[in-house]
């Protein structure tokens, strides 16, 4: 699988909260999204028991994608929770197979907290 992505400048808010500088644009060739220039992120939202295992800092551009699925819930929390799965799995230089399965594993199992949340 291949993923077009315009890496867009991001800032780190005094929060500790992520903006997206630039509009963001993902083309998984099945999935296409844009995020827009502005939107805030938590980043991934990854318990304190396993960050060993994920480096969220690599997984920016999935979670502001993510993220923006949840809020506007323009598709099913599962597709959304695909998605996530498939921009990491297309990016095996940062995420290898094992962990892009272990975190839709864990979106699965904890996101319907952030689900809910955006209700």
């Amino acid at each position: 699988m291949e993923i077009k992505v315009n890496n867009p400048h991001m800032t780190q808010l005094d929060n500790g909260l992520w903006r997206l500088e630039e509009d963001l644009i993902v083309d998984l060739g099945w999935f296409k999204h844009k995020v827009p220039a502005g939107f805030v992120s938590d980043g991934s939202s990854v318990p304190r028991l396993l960050r060993w295992a994920f480096k969220t800092d690599q997984n920016m551009i999935a979670s502001f994608v993510h993220d923006d699925l949840y809020r506007s819930r323009i598709y099913s929390r599962l597709v959304s929770d695909v998605v996530f799965y498939e921009i990491l799995a297309a990016q095996k230089e940062k995420t290898s197979y094992w962990q892009s399965l272990a975190a839709l594993v864990v979106l699965q199992a904890g996101g319907w907290l952030a689900w809910h949340r955006w209700i």
